[in-house]
């Protein structure tokens, strides 16, 4: 099997990325971190007008569980977000990659222009609820970020 090279820009792109989730974990970053975030994505936009291609599309949501009380209360959500769920994207049936959600219950995840499944996952540690949702079906468009949010059923009733 031929290997070929991932493109120059690809590295240091992968290093912004991981860059931008220890900011968005821990929120913040040292000086020269964020020194290094900066000139990182400067060689980014060089090497990819040098033919690099970098993702900059992909799927985001949030992930929720309901409802949380058996009565609905006027102007109150009878929903919450649902952290550590892990999402998992296929594509023919492949997975292509996966994010555990925050502690908002949002992902990120970025993934090239084209069709995807966003799959069910159930959360760790239970056996019937809350229940996942069925599988939804994304269409990620260039430089674009399709939503898909999902949503756990708790059984509460």
């Amino acid at each position: 099997m031929l290997h070929t090279p991932a493109p120059p820009g690809w590295r240091l792109l992968s290093r912004l990325e991981k860059s931008m989730q220890y900011l968005r974990r821990y929120g913040s970053l040292g000086i020269a971190s964020l020194l290094a975030c900066l000139l990182i994505g400067v060689g980014v936009i060089a090497s990819s007008n040098a033919g690099a291609r970098a993702v900059l599309s992909g799927i985001q949501g949030q992930v929720t569980e309901g409802p949380i009380r058996p009565l609905d209360i006027d102007g109150q959500p009878n929903s919450a977000p649902l952290a550590g769920v892990v999402v998992v994207v296929k594509q023919n049936g492949v997975e292509v990659a996966r994010q555990t959600t925050d502690k908002n219950g949002d992902y990120k995840i970025s993934v090239a222009p084209g069709a995807y499944q966003v799959v069910r996952q159930r959360v760790s540690g239970s056996f019937r609820f809350p229940r996942p949702p069925a599988a939804q079906t994304a269409t990620v468009t260039a430089s674009q970020y399709t939503t898909v949010n999902l949503s756990y059923d708790t059984g509460i009733r």
